[in-house]
């Protein structure tokens, strides 16, 4: 027989295998769960472009304890996406994906989305911002997912930095001189539009003259060559217009020649005017000029 003191240690021995046998499942699910909940999907966007998250998987193992056996339909819920000034990003402009729709959706914040069927265990979604978004506010937007008896929660991260681009359709400009004597001041009938995409307004279009000439090789000098900001979208009658509502090149330097605050409000075309006023034995040859505007892109403040 063993004695008492050999008695107790067995008991204990015993009692020390029953109490790993209870731990061991209890450290698995939670490596399970903590595991499961690193889960983020993060989404960067510079410049118009659709951006789609990878597939984040979804597994039955991770539902909460007592429903994994349970074989029903799961579901995602709509979630919203908010910067810290409380601005959100249209539901329009955020799509989902999963293996049930046919093809991507537009989230709509009504709507639950199916993830897993009854009879699944594994399944998978997407998410995707169209390019739209792009010209949203700067910054960082964050939401939740939820999804049905899952007891962890995915971080979403959109960050839309700021960005700016311009186009125009030829930087080569010409007009043409008839009469100079006619009158002082010559305004070109054509309006040029500059084209920007940005989502801030921290920007500047300088402008640098190149040398315009006209067939004989006779030069109009930067002094004389003034332009101004119009909205391309209203009509204007160039013979209520005077040299006084015009700005002058600044010779052998760069121009501001529009700015996104301007820009915000429409002015995105340039009209030229040319000084003709000389002293009396000097006039501008009549002809057509050509010549070419260098532009530059300058960002202010990069730190939106």
């Amino acid at each position: 027989m063993l004695k008492i003191k050999d008695r107790k240690l067995f008991l204990i021995y015993i009692l020390l295998i029953f109490t790993s046998l209870l731990i061991i499942p209890i450290n698995l699910i939670s490596a399970a769960d903590l595991s499961a909940s690193e889960y983020e999907i993060n989404l960067n966007m510079d410049y118009p472009q659709e951006i789609t998250s990878d597939p984040i998987e979804i597994n039955r193992i991770f539902l909460e304890a007592e429903n994994r056996s349970d074989h029903k339909n799961i579901y995602l819920e709509s979630f919203t996406l908010n910067n810290s000034r409380g601005k959100e990003i249209p539901a329009r402009y955020i799509k989902i994906e999963t293996p049930h729709l046919q093809g991507k959706e537009t989230l709509d914040n009504r709507t639950r989305y199916l993830i897993i069927k009854n009879n699944q265990e594994k399944s998978w979604f997407k998410i995707e911002l169209i390019k739209e978004a792009a010209f949203l506010e700067p910054g960082e937007y964050t939401g939740i997912i939820t999804i049905d008896d899952l007891d962890w929660e995915i971080k979403v991260t959109a960050l839309i930095k700021p960005f700016v681009s311009f186009s125009i359709s030829d930087n080569t400009f010409k007009f043409e001189i008839t009469e100079p004597f006619e009158r002082n001041f010559f305004i070109t009938d054509d309006l040029y539009l500059i084209d920007v995409d940005s989502n801030h307004s921290n920007w500047e279009i300088q402008a640098e003259l190149d040398e315009f000439t006209n067939e004989q090789g006779e030069k109009l000098n930067p002094e004389y060559l003034f332009y101004r900001l119009e909205a391309a979208d209203r009509k204007i009658d160039i013979n209520y217009l005077q040299k006084d509502q015009f700005s002058n090149f600044n010779e052998n330097k760069m121009t501001i020649m529009i700015n996104g605050s301007g820009y915000d409000q429409g002015l995105t075309g340039v009209r030229f005017g040319v000084d003709l006023a000389r002293e009396s034995t000097i006039v501008q040859p009549s002809g057509l000029y050509s010549g070419k505007i260098i532009f530059t892109l300058r960002t202010l403040d990069n730190n939106l």
